[in-house]
């Protein structure tokens, strides 16, 4: 199909995203990454959980038109499966989605991009959807200033339960 995206020299999925099969941790190479090249060594025989990933750069060039958003580019993956955070009070805890950036730790402010910062308010307009931000074993709760009470950007270092709580009770109560 015309206009289709590939993965080219890129591989920051190889990097960036934790592979439980293959004991391959966040944000350090898969020893089967060809960096620079592009692909995989064991392309053919490649574990589910890499034949399942195609980050959002590829997948959704309408979500992410811009050629400086490849994830090595920009030093970041923007992953397609939105996740799912529980949040609020015990008794009273229901699931909210999430975009999900793992971002490399090389650049670990590049979540902090305007052109990055763009895609994340977007998300939070259209869907009133925060962003988890991995950069290796760290977790920022990001909220777009139309999430945040306090109008601005707010970066969250989690401890995921009490930073999840405390976003709750200040950008999802009711509005007074």
């Amino acid at each position: 199909m015309a206009g289709e995206r590939e993965c080219g020299p890129c591989s920051m999925c190889c990097r960036l995203l934790p592979v439980a099969q293959l004991d391959k941790p966040a944000d350090q190479w898969c020893v089967h990454a060809r960096p620079g090249r592009g692909g995989c060594a064991i392309y053919a025989d490649r574990p589910p959980a890499c034949r399942s990933f195609s980050c959002l750069w590829l997948t959704s060039p309408e979500t992410l038109p811009d050629e400086e958003l490849r994830p090595d580019r920009c030093h970041a993956v923007f992953d397609p499966r939105h996740d799912k955070i529980e949040v609020g009070p015990p008794g009273q805890r229901r699931m909210v989605s999430v975009l999900l950036v793992w971002v490399d730790g090389r650049y670990p402010d590049a979540h902090r991009a305007p052109l990055l910062r763009r895609v994340m308010e977007a998300a939070a307009e259209q869907a009133r959807t925060p962003t988890i931000v991995r950069i290796g074993k760290r977790g920022l709760l990001i909220l777009a200033p139309c999430l945040s009470r306090a109008g601005r950007w707010e970066e969250i270092d989690t401890n995921f339960d009490a930073a999840l709580g405390a976003w709750e009770d200040r950008n999802l109560a009711p509005k007074a």
